[in-house]
């Protein structure tokens, strides 16, 4: 399989970004599969804390390692606790996310060194976050470059403004904090809470060093929503079979998922 750090390094060198997208399920697990072989491009599957308890560590790692070698997926831990993170480190799992960002800046140092460390002697890639995806938890650059020293972590997820699910009032992005923290730090920067973002916002994020960019709530929309206008079209009879096989709706979902990733890689190498 490729190496999370080398091609986040390559990104960060040819101003483009790596996609990142959650998974949930088997359909969206082959969607992101799928969309990166199309594009022949390397992609994190995130898998979230609510995923790990859903899907199990082990089912999902099983489905990662069918894959073949020649494959561009990277299975990555999303906003993982503290134990989900050193469970997957143990487990197998290639990239791991740990979020301290809500704690106190010398615990979340603290706990993300402890990971880092188990990571390295596993070849894991670890990536932290100062910062909180809320209005008045911007990233302090000094604080981004005091955490990167002193826990050596491969990746920082940073919030400039940007927020997870969708946006009710578009976001104003504070690109000049995210060049100050990109002249003090010197790994890959992350960009969560990317779904509701305007193109240009995006473009201008990986120009001024953003090398890899998180899609959640868009996929999980595709899908719902895929499945709920296919049953609003075809309800369900107890004399037609064909009308309740889950495999009809959930082919579709799963499409419509594989191309929206396939757009979102599109985007983030312009």
């Amino acid at each position: 399989m490729i190496s999370a750090g080398k091609e986040l390094k390559k990104a960060v060198k040819e101003r483009y970004a790596i996609g990142h997208f959650n998974i949930f399920n088997l359909e969206t697990f082959q969607a992101v599969v799928n969309a990166s072989n199309r594009t022949k491009m390397p992609v994190f599957m995130g898998t979230s804390n609510k995923t790990l308890d859903y899907a199990g560590v082990s089912n999902i790692l099983g489905l990662y390692n069918s894959l073949p070698k020649t494959s561009k997926v990277i299975l990555h831990l999303d906003h993982g606790s503290y134990e989900n993170a050193k469970k997957c480190i143990r487990l197998g799992y290639p990239s791991v996310m740990f979020d301290g960002s809500s704690m106190p800046l010398n615990k979340n140092i603290k706990l993300t060194k402890k990971l880092v460390s188990m990571g390295n002697k596993k070849g894991v890639f670890v990536e932290g976050e100062v910062g909180i995806l809320s209005a008045d938890g911007l990233t302090n650059p000094s604080d981004a470059k005091v955490f990167v020293e002193k826990t050596g972590v491969d990746s920082l997820a940073v919030s400039i403004g940007n927020q997870h699910g969708y946006y009710k009032y578009m976001p104003v992005l504070d690109f000049q904090r995210l060049m100050d923290i990109r002249k003090v730090v010197n790994v890959p920067i992350v960009l969560h809470g990317a779904s509701g973002l305007i193109e240009s916002d995006i473009k201008t994020a990986i120009m001024y060093g953003v090398a890899k960019i998180n899609i959640d709530t868009e996929l999980r929309w595709n899908f719902t929503n895929s499945v709920s206008s296919y049953l609003s079209e075809h309800a369900p009879s107890k004399l037609n079979k064909d009308s309740f096989d889950a495999r009809n709706y959930l082919g579709i979902a799963r499409s419509s998922v594989e191309g929206k990733v396939f757009d979102f890689i599109r985007l983030f190498q312009r």
